[in-house]
């Protein structure tokens, strides 16, 4: 249960904010990547405080950190893509426009 939240709720609920919420293309990139990498490093600290299983904890939060590794790369751009080109974009998952970031000219 703890991996379908942190790997499908978490996620689809980020790409809704963006939707319903008026919110500037980074931040909702920064939203939607932020929700993709699972497994926050206080999770032991708040299974600790809720006096339940530590060593149930560790191991949700090692295997979460594992599976991100595979997960971000293959769901993160279906998710930015769409939000992107909603945007006005071209549909790119890339860096917004920031003044210190050079684009390729293209020919």
């Amino acid at each position: 249960m703890a991996l379908l939240a942190n790997f499908m709720l978490v996620p689809l609920l980020a790409f809704a904010i963006t939707r319903v919420l008026p919110l500037d293309q980074s931040l909702q990139i920064g939203l939607i990547v932020l929700a993709t990498t699972a497994g926050a490093p206080f999770l032991v600290k708040e299974v600790a405080a809720a006096k339940g299983n530590l060593s149930l904890g560790v191991g949700l939060m090692f295997l979460l950190m594992v599976v991100t590794i595979f997960y971000v790369p293959i769901v993160l751009p279906l998710i930015l893509i769409p939000t992107t080109k909603r945007l006005g974009g071209r549909g790119e998952a890339a860096a917004p426009d920031l003044p210190a970031v050079q684009k390729p000219q293209s020919k």
